[in-house]
């Protein structure tokens, strides 16, 4: 299971629809919206980076550094720490990096207390911590899947751990969170699916796989504002796919 995942982060097509999703692609809708979000923190320049459970690491050419380290539970080419089970990396050295970037990882954790304690750990102070996790989003063990998480919740897991600055915000909410959903699920049961298909089948698979790029580009031109939306903001959006969240290591005062 482990050499299948290593072999699948690292393929070009797993980089390609996470750096530069396309209309027609699978899941579009929230990697776009997740893409957008990274390229907001990649505005500020770092020295030195860990891209802790970094997978392939697709959004490695967003963030151009002196030092991008890598680690990872999974043995994927070219990493640099690999992450004990209880989420630790003990061969990282305390202090020692300006941002830990950590992208669509908490979801997989058995302790994700650990893991941003451990992230707390490693950032110099002042340093960044940039996490994206799931909201709303169907089950997907690689090789397993333990929790959702809402704002606030995440934002008080966060703040237990000892970050400071919190901010989040609501990653492909509202209607894009409603079709998202729903191209999904209709993958799934169009897969599942057996015996004759009726006309409303028909249409429906129509809407739903050949007219994705269409669907997605209308999405896209009428409800932009429901991309990435300040988890503050009262503006009915509690159907979120996922939250993208940005806090700083204290610095110590004298």
């Amino acid at each position: 299971m482990e050499t299948n995942l290593a072999t699948t982060l690292a393929t070009d097509e797993y980089t390609r629809v996470r750096l530069g999703p396309l209309p027609q692609d699978y899941l579009y809708l929230h990697l776009s919206d997740l893409r957008s979000a990274l390229g907001t923190a990649a505005t500020e320049r770092y020295t030195k980076i860990l891209d802790f459970g970094c997978g392939g690491s697709p959004y490695k050419s967003l963030f151009p550094c002196e030092v991008y380290h890598r680690a990872d539970f999974v043995k994927v080419a070219g990493i640099d720490y690999t992450v004990s089970e209880d989420s630790l990396v003990p061969d990282a050295q305390s202090e020692n990096y300006d941002l830990v970037l950590s992208t669509q990882v908490l979801e997989h954790l058995s302790s994700p207390t650990s893991y941003l304690q451990e992230s707390l750990r490693v950032l110099k102070p002042g340093g960044t911590l940039v996490l994206t996790t799931h909201g709303t989003f169907p089950e997907h063990g690689v090789p397993y899947d333990y929790q959702r998480w809402t704002s606030d919740g995440l934002r008080r897991l966060v703040g237990q751990t000892g970050f400071e600055d919190i901010q989040i915000f609501k990653m492909t909410s509202g209607p894009r969170a409603v079709m998202q959903l729903a191209e999904d699920y209709w993958v799934r049961f169009r897969e599942a699916a057996r015996g004759p298909k009726s006309l409303f089948w028909k249409l429906l698979d129509r809407f739903f796989v050949s007219h994705t790029a269409r669907r997605n580009l209308w999405m896209d031109k009428h409800f932009p504002e429901c991309r990435l939306t300040d988890a503050k903001t009262k503006d009915g959006s509690s159907l979120y796919i996922g939250l993208y969240l940005t806090a700083r290591k204290p610095v110590a005062r004298h």
